[in-house]
C-alpha cells in the first residue's frame, strides 16, 4: 500500500509573533512524529515529518513562508491524525491561530496525495 502524504504550506503572523514562538511551534510540529500514538497499537504511527522555511529563488511562494510534509502509512492513519488524534487536535488548536488572518481566515494550503497517483476527483 503506498503512503499518504499530507502537505501544509502556511504563513505565520510575523508582524505579531516573535521568532522564538514560531520556532517553538515548528519544533513541536516535528515532534508530532513521536508524540502522536495510535490507540490500537500504542505506538507512533506517523512515518515521517519534514518541515522548513521557503528557500526558493523563483519568487512564487504567494507570501507563504513555511511548509510541512507528513507521511502516513494509510489513509486511515491520515484521517485519524487530522480528525481524532488528541495530541494533533490540541496542537492544531495552538498552531492554526498563529497563521490565521486578522479576520480568522486560514492563511495556508493543505493537500493530501498518494505519490504517483494522478487520477482526478471530478475535476
Amino acid at each position: 500500500m503506498p503512503p499518504v502524504i499530507h502537505l501544509m504550506i502556511c504563513k505565520f503572523k510575523d508582524e505579531t509573533l516573535p521568532a522564538s514562538q514560531i520556532d517553538n511551534i515548528c519544533q513541536r510540529t516535528l515532534a508530532l512524529r513521536t508524540d502522536c500514538i495510535h490507540p490500537s497499537t500504542g505506538q507512533p504511527y506517523i512515518k515521517s515529518i519534514q518541515g522548513g522555511t521557503d528557500q526558493s529563488v523563483q519568487g512564487q511562494n504567494k507570501e507563504m513562508t513555511h511548509a510541512f510534509i507528513i507521511e502516513f502509512e494509510s489513509e486511515e492513519d491520515r484521517t485519524y491524525f487530522l480528525k481524532e488524534d488528541p495530541v494533533h487536535v490540541k496542537h492544531a488548536g495552538e498552531f492554526v491561530p498563529m497563521i490565521n488572518s486578522k479576520d480568522g481566515d486560514f492563511v495556508g494550503l493543505t493537500l493530501d496525495f498518494v505519490p504517483g497517483k494522478f487520477e482526478t476527483k471530478g475535476v
